[in-house]
């Protein structure tokens, strides 16, 4: 393989983690003043849980077409876009995911900030990166779904699959309980949990 390719590779899968690293974290942030309140079981956030490959791995999956590099773009754009119009209210600070690009850069408010802008279609559509390009339906589409599939991974079983998480999902195993089942007090799927069924009649007569 040519070293240049592949260095270009190698970059592109760092800076789309990173990406998707900085976009799980300001949505589901680690949260100390949770901890202090409610037990150190509420501190961990999005990363503590990879939510980031949980992203990757499914925007790779949701189409024909593997999403994940393109939608990282498409966040970079947007940053790029917040930050050129002056609608950023910190500065850029490269050190925090190191590989990333504009979106990682930003301060958590400002990356809502940025995705502000693709939710209402203010980014030049024809620069955005193939399939995105000049297709608003599937910017929207994407865009509105990235906190839910965050959500969604954060309290799936996800990371309770621990070394076989990215394997198909018919070879996962669940090798322990996921912690944000604890902090919500799910005690995991059993078909032995009680159902309500019907409500007991009972004929009183004098």
């Amino acid at each position: 393989m040519n070293h240049t390719i592949r260095a270009q590779d190698e970059s592109g899968v760092i800076h789309t983690r990173q990406t998707f690293r900085a976009f799980v974290d300001a949505t589901i942030p680690q949260t100390t003043e949770l901890a202090i309140e409610f037990g150190e079981m509420q501190y961990f956030g999005a990363l503590d849980f990879d939510i980031d490959q949980f992203m990757i791995y499914l925007l790779n999956r949701v189409d024909v077409i593997p999403l994940a590099i393109p939608t990282a773009i498409m966040l970079d754009m947007a940053a790029e876009e917040l930050v050129a119009n002056e609608g950023n209210d910190h500065f850029l600070n490269f050190s925090v995911y190191e590989g990333g690009g504009a979106f990682a850069a930003l301060a958590p408010s400002d990356r809502f900030r940025a995705i502000i802008l693709l939710e209402e279609l203010r980014i030049n559509l024809e620069n955005l990166p193939f399939p995105y390009q000049n297709n608003p339906a599937l910017v929207l589409s994407v865009t509105n779904s990235l906190n839910r599939i965050t959500t969604m991974g954060y309290y799936s079983e996800w990371w309770g699959y621990g070394t076989t998480r990215l394997e198909e999902p018919d070879d996962r195993v669940l090798e322990y309980l996921p912690l944000s089942w604890e902090q919500v007090g799910y005690p995991r799927p059993s078909l032995g949990y009680r159902a309500f069924r019907r409500y007991l009649y009972e004929e009183f007569t004098e």
